[in-house]
């Protein structure tokens, strides 16, 4: 009795542990490190309209995975695992690959296209351009609809082209996507997003930036006791911005409980597995 109870014990603390340290458990835990919305599936990392101008997400099929979500100042971020298909067969073997996707907020970039030579992914609908510097040109094939995408050619990106052989970068609309030809191992996310985000904010200083629609002024009507108020734009303001507030600290709230339990539970776990631990090593010196 005693052995199968410690066999039962044993195979339960492997498993835990297993569990633990697969791919999706170690990119859930790096998310919520870093504040970002965690989702095991998702159908798509984009709006339909930036899908629709990518040939990127236009001439593959996609599973995405693993995906984090995150908001910038200028712009919405998700990061995935994306499993490619070439075709509909669905006996066709996907390649996967690490993503990094971002929608400006305000603006369009430049519209581009840098892939390496021979890259499953060179198709593209744009004319192709040589950057006149054998050691890009001798790598990747650059694809843009005019001359003016050379401004994208900074010093930082002539730089990390020259020393990243295998960049998949797209940008058209709103929309950039990334990747590098490989699924990154979860110890380097970090790593391959600092790098993507690198590029997203040198490109995006030269995005075209589009006026704001004017704002009609802020009133807002409250009816208490049958007597109807109307707040000036600045005191509408003021109550909208204590209301956000509030719902942000309720979140958060929400978050540390959720986080609290969480690590109640793990607690608890780990006190039962010490306690089987050394009843059944007590049960069997005493056997």
């Amino acid at each position: 009795m005693i052995e199968i109870l410690f066999t039962c014990g044993l195979v339960v603390f492997i498993g835990a542990v297993a569990m633990m340290s697969t791919r999706a458990s170690v990119l859930a835990r790096i998310a919520r490190a870093n504040d970002c919305l965690f989702e095991k599936q998702k159908e798509t990392v984009t709006t339909p309209f930036a899908a629709g101008r990518l040939d990127f997400f236009i001439f593959f099929f996609h599973q995405f995975r693993h995906v984090f979500t995150y908001v910038e100042k200028s712009a919405f971020i998700r990061v995935a695992d994306d499993y490619i298909y070439k075709d509909e067969n669905p006996k066709t073997k996907p390649l996967p690959v690490t993503i990094f996707a971002a929608e400006l907020k305000n603006g369009d970039f430049l519209p581009l296209k840098v892939v390496p030579v021979g890259s499953v992914f060179a198709s593209s609908k744009q004319m192709l351009i040589k950057t006149n510097i054998p050691a890009i040109d001798a790598h990747y094939q650059i694809a843009a609809p005019s001359a003016e995408a050379g401004a994208l050619f900074t010093p930082l990106v002539m730089g990390f082209l020259k020393t990243h052989h295998q960049v998949y970068l797209e940008l058209n609309g709103n929309a950039l996507v990334y990747h590098e030809h490989a699924l990154v191992p979860a110890s380097q996310i970090e790593a391959f997003r600092f790098r993507a985000m690198q590029l997203l904010r040198e490109l995006e200083a030269h995005a075209v930036k589009q006026e704001p629609a004017p704002v009609p002024s802020a009133e807002i009507t409250l009816v208490s006791d049958g007597k109807t108020t109307v707040l000036g734009e600045e005191t509408a303001a003021a109550l909208l911005q204590m209301a956000s507030g509030r719902i942000e600290a309720a979140k958060r709230k929400d978050v540390s409980f959720g986080r609290f339990i969480g690590l109640s539970v793990m607690l608890l776990l780990l006190l039962g597995f010490g306690f089987l631990s050394w009843w059944i090593l007590h049960g069997w010196m005493h056997y």
